[in-house]
């Protein structure tokens, strides 16, 4: 991995210019986790130094994201509802459940499942993304207003009513504007915003004020800390995190292995989607499975530290690209800067309004929801819409990893649709010549099957037959008054075992109707599978390679002269 030396000060100006704004959303997507503000630092270092040396996107930034926290939030939530006089331990269960998805992680790299995100329509990988950004935007609802952060979506909302009756104005004042600094710097003085990023300036102002205000005291009151009437993050401590458990027995593994197994999955499929936009930035080909790999042990490292999950975080790459940097040493400059600046700046920090970050991060979560997906909303198909709604209500009631089980799930229903409407629009049956559409028969093949008036029927199909196809054209097949059926699969490349299953039965009861059939195939896989599941058994020698034979044979049967 040598040292890319050519523009070498655009390579360390784009670590810089991404560290500085990578650092205030560290802090805010370490506290939207529950798993504290250190926790969000020491992923942008640790995880982000590993996954640069040891992942396989050059370039690709990787840290704290918005998915990462939101994800992280509810495992910590349902875990609280089991431990509600033990924080600490929560957040200790919460640090094994990172690291543990840094191992499955690392699984599904050497299981080589880095090329499944290309099986992922775009309508569950964008509801995906939406539903992060609608979530993290809900959760921070309460904490612009004064109020706690809650682990859950509806938690958070059922909040919103009594705090809007009751809001802590300067928290709101501060939460607002934070928000709307973040908005509206970048749109309106771009040029200051490239030298002076937006969360950048929303650290030094918030923090700033809120010191001010306090005259640089600050409490800690009912487990939060207070300078003047604002709740702030409180001192930063980097302590190593005390593991402690009581008898393996006793604790939730299904829950905790379950909500691990759903964070490396979420983490590993917007890992590889960064990679997608770092490839295109670079020009330079990733591994996806080594790309996981490098993912998993920065999340081993992270989560052992006391940190929260590290993703690919295209932002920071787009941001850091800008400015010249191209590789991976540029990534580990980026995550040293975030620790040396928060190592030397710590105690100023401690004084940043959690509603700050509150602000900041419902820009994140609007940024997050994918806006050019809803532009094209009319001109997407109704089954992309219902799978994208689908998406996103499942996530806000239920949770990410059910979200993205229930896009899957739709997403192949409807291609299984799409491949029997497919599949049935090419199926070729008729009992005449001048029906069988655009099947070429030659003079010989259409005088025995014309000469047969209606007592032949030919059947033809040349594409894959799946379960759903081969029950509707078995229906086709026993509605058709004939007496005899030759069945042309030779240009079938695969069938299924139900489809073997469907095509036997079929067979069975033509028989069962004193109705004789003749199967077509090549020599290969089909007829190798046809055979191996015992259908052929029931065909009497009458599987044969030319059709024109087959049609002879039949018209025989039949006593039908050529």
């Amino acid at each position: 991995m040598p040292f890319n030396t050519i523009n070498l000060s655009g390579q360390l100006k784009g670590a810089f210019i991404s560290a500085i704004i990578a650092l205030p959303l560290g802090l805010a997507f370490g506290i939207a986790s529950g798993l504290g503000a250190q926790a969000g630092i020491i992923a942008a270092v640790l995880a982000g130094i590993i996954s640069a040396l040891f992942g396989g996107t050059p370039g690709q930034y990787s840290g704290p994201t918005g998915a990462a926290a939101v994800a992280v939030a509810l495992s910590l939530g349902h875990l609280s509802l089991l431990y509600p006089n033990d924080p600490l331990f929560v957040i200790t269960l919460g640090l094994v459940i990172v690291a543990l998805a840094g191992v499955f992680q690392i699984l599904f790299g050497f299981l080589k499942l880095g090329q499944l995100i290309e099986y992922l329509p775009h309508s569950v990988i964008s509801g995906l993304l939406s539903a992060i950004g609608l979530m993290l935007i809900i959760e921070q609802l309460p904490l612009v207003m004064g109020g706690e952060m809650l682990a859950r979506p509806l938690d958070s909302l059922l909040a919103l009513p009594e705090l809007l009756q009751n809001p802590d104005w300067l928290a709101l004042a501060f939460g607002l504007g934070s928000f709307l600094l973040m908005l509206l710097w970048p749109l309106y003085l771009p040029n200051l915003h490239r030298k002076l990023p937006a969360p950048l300036l929303i650290l030094v102002l918030g923090t700033s004020l809120a010191y001010a205000l306090s005259s640089g005291e600050m409490l800690h009151e009912n487990q939060t800390w207070q300078a003047g009437s604002l709740s702030v993050i409180g001192p930063i401590e980097f302590a190593w995190p005390t593991w402690s458990f009581p008898p393996l027995g006793s604790l939730p593994l299904a829950l905790i292995v379950q909500s691990a197994f759903a964070l490396a999955v979420i983490g590993s499929l917007l890992s590889l989607l960064g990679a997608v936009v770092t490839e295109r930035l670079t020009r330079q080909t990733h591994d996806p499975d080594q790309e996981l790999i490098g993912q998993g042990l920065g999340n081993i490292a992270s989560g052992i530290a006391g940190g929260m999950p590290s993703m690919g975080a295209p932002m920071r790459t787009t941001v850091a690209f800008r400015y010249g940097a191209r590789d991976r040493w540029s990534a580990v400059v980026h995550s040293l800067v975030v620790g040396a600046v928060i190592l030397s700046l710590s105690d100023w920090i401690a004084f940043m309004p959690l509603a700050v970050f509150g602000g900041l991060l419902i820009k994140v979560g609007l940024d997050q929801v994918d806006k050019d997906y809803l532009r094209r909303w009319s001109s997407i198909p109704k089954s992309g819409r219902i799978m994208m709604i689908s998406v996103i209500t499942s996530a806000l009631l239920l949770d990410l990893m059910t979200a993205l089980w229930i896009g899957i799930l739709l997403a192949s229903i409807v291609l299984m649709k799409r491949m029997k409407a497919l599949q049935i629009k090419s199926l070729i049956l008729g009992q005449k010549s001048s029906s069988l559409g655009r099947l070429w028969l030659t003079p010989k093949e259409k005088a025995l099957l014309d000469s047969a008036e209606g007592k032949l029927a030919l059947l033809y199909l040349d594409v894959p037959m799946s379960f759903g196809a081969a029950k509707t054209i078995s229906r086709k097949v026993l509605d058709t008054d004939a007496q005899a059926f030759v069945l042309d699969l030779r240009s079938v490349p695969y069938v299924d075992f139900s489809s073997a299953m469907v095509l036997e039965d079929l067979i069975y009861r033509l028989q069962l109707q004193n109705k004789e059939v003749w199967l077509l195939l090549m020599i290969g896989d089909v007829q190798e599978n046809l055979r191996k599941h015992g259908v052929l058994k029931r065909l009497n020698q009458r599987i044969l390679f030319d059709r024109t034979e087959a049609l002879q044979q039949a018209c025989d049967g039949l006593n039908t002269p050529a």
